[in-house]
C-alpha cells in the first residue's frame, strides 16, 4: 500500500514539473509568445500564448532622443516627443509658448538683453543681470571692467557716453552698448593703443 502512494505522488509531481507536457517527466517547458508586442506607460512585453505568466518577459521602455513635433510660437505651446526603441509607446511633453529674441546682446555694466524678434512689442524683456565667473559673464561674455582699463565720459550734450581705453595691458575688453542707461557712441584710444584696430 505504501508503494502505491509513493508511485501516485511521483506521477503527480511529474505532471506539475512537465507543465502539461506528459511526453517525458524530464522535459522542460518552453514558453510561447505572440508576435505582437504589448505595452503600458512603463513597460513592454510579448503576450505569453502557452497560458503561463512570464514576468521576466516584461521590460522597461528604452527611449531615443527627444525631437520637436511642433515648435512653440508666441501664442501657442509646442510639443516634443520621444519614442520607445522597442515598441510603439511614446511620451510627449509640452514646450511652453515663448517670445523670440535675437542672439545678439546689448550690454551695460550690470545687465545684458536682446531685441524681440517676434511681432509682439509688448513682450516681456529678457534683460537680466550678468552672471560672472572669474570676472566674465557666462551669457554675453562681458568682462567686468575696472577704472584701470576703461573710462566713460558723458558727451557735451549729455545724450551718450564716450569710451576711452587707457591701459595697453588690458585684454578681452568688452565695451558695453549702454552705460548708466545712455548709449555708448564713441571710442577713443589713448596713445598707448596706437596701431591696435
Amino acid at each position: 500500500m505504501k508503494k502505491f502512494r509513493h508511485t501516485t505522488f511521483l506521477l503527480f509531481v511529474s505532471l506539475l514539473v512537465g507543465c502539461g507536457n506528459t511526453s517525458s517527466s524530464s522535459s522542460v517547458h518552453t514558453h510561447t509568445y505572440s508576435d505582437k508586442m504589448l505595452y503600458d506607460d512603463t513597460h513592454h512585453w510579448y503576450e505569453v500564448t502557452c497560458g503561463h505568466d512570464d514576468a521576466a518577459n516584461k521590460q522597461a521602455h528604452s527611449y531615443g532622443d527627444w525631437y520637436e513635433v511642433e515648435a512653440p510660437t508666441c501664442e501657442a505651446n509646442g510639443s516634443k516627443r520621444r519614442d520607445c526603441t522597442m515598441c510603439d509607446y511614446y511620451e510627449i511633453k509640452i514646450i511652453e509658448a515663448t517670445h523670440s529674441y535675437s542672439d545678439d546682446y546689448y550690454i551695460d555694466e550690470n545687465c545684458h538683453w536682446s531685441d524681440i524678434t517676434c511681432e509682439h512689442s509688448d513682450a516681456p524683456s529678457n534683460k537680466e543681470n550678468h552672471n560672472y565667473v572669474n570676472g566674465v559673464c557666462t551669457v554675453c561674455e562681458y568682462t567686468k571692467q575696472t577704472n584701470d582699463y576703461i573710462t566713460f565720459t558723458l558727451s557735451d550734450d549729455g545724450t551718450y557716453y564716450i569710451v576711452s581705453l587707457c591701459n595697453a595691458e588690458a585684454t578681452n575688453i568688452v565695451i558695453p552698448h549702454f552705460y548708466k542707461d545712455l548709449p555708448v557712441k564713441e571710442l577713443i584710444f589713448s596713445p598707448l593703443f596706437q596701431g591696435i584696430e
